[in-house]
Parts: C-alpha cells; sequence; structure tokens
C-alpha cells in the first residue's frame, strides 16, 4: 500500500454548478483513505462506477455529493503510474464502454506529453522536489518526519 502518497486536484472544469470549484480544487485525498483512487494506481487499469450509490469502495466527499457515474483513467508513462484523469456525471449509467475506450486513448497521449513537459522542465530547472505533475490528479510523495 503506499502510505506516502496523495492526491491533489491539479485542474477541473463543471463543477461550478454544484459546488465552490475554487474550494475543490485546493483539496487533497490520501490514497489510503480513497479506495477508489487506489484501486485506479494499484490496478494500474482504468476504474468505471457506472452507479456512485451502488459502489461499495465509494465515499463521496464534500463537493462530490452530486457524482452518480465516476470514471477513473490512470495517467502512466515511462512505466509508472503518475496521475488519473477523473470523469465524473450526475446520472447513473452515464457512461458507456465507447467513453472508456476514448478516455484512454486521450489519457495514453496526454500522460506522453505530460510526463515530456514535466521531463523538459527537470533539465531546465533540475529535479523537483515533489513529484506532482499539472493534470487533473497527481500524487506527491510526504516528507519523511526523519
Amino acid at each position: 500500500m503506499r502510505e506516502d502518497y496523495t492526491m491533489a486536484m491539479r485542474a477541473l472544469r463543471g463543477y461550478e454548478t454544484w459546488t465552490d470549484a475554487e474550494q475543490l480544487s485546493r483539496m487533497t485525498f490520501d490514497l489510503e483513505a480513497t479506495p477508489t483512487i487506489f484501486k485506479v494506481f494499484n490496478d494500474r487499469q482504468t476504474l468505471l462506477i457506472t452507479d456512485t450509490e451502488l459502489y461499495p469502495g465509494w465515499r463521496h466527499t464534500p463537493g462530490s455529493e452530486h457524482i452518480r457515474s465516476w470514471l477513473g483513467v490512470p495517467l502512466i508513462a515511462g512505466g509508472r503510474v503518475f496521475g488519473l484523469c477523473s470523469l465524473d456525471m450526475v446520472r447513473p449509467g452515464g457512461f458507456t464502454e465507447e467513453h472508456v475506450r476514448l478516455a484512454e486513448a486521450l489519457v495514453a497521449q496526454a500522460a506522453t506529453a505530460l510526463q515530456n513537459a514535466q521531463l523538459f522542465e527537470e533539465l531546465r530547472l533540475g529535479p523537483p522536489s515533489c513529484r506532482c505533475c499539472p493534470v487533473a490528479w497527481s500524487w506527491c510523495k510526504r516528507p519523511s518526519a526523519a
């Protein structure tokens, strides 16, 4: 289990109708306490939840009460999962297998582009102190208590 990782929102769109998007953009999530996100990272596979009210591992966080169907696609590049693209809808059954296929194709291209941008920045500025990338979700290693 990745007990030393958290998730942070890096970009979001469309939440203004349902919640305070500014407040939501500052939220972080502990992978250990968020089983759906942990599953995407651990399994390295897309997770489609057709109805969040029926899914045993779903936990509504403040600002996400409206979400009824959810699609999480891992950002994988260089052999590692470094982020997550999260899509949601207000109605159950909002995503089809075609949506999954399209999201996976788009996210695979985005992951490569984001990794290239991150590598370019590391060359330009030196290695980052935290493994973050400006995507829908990213993870950062917590500083060790040494």
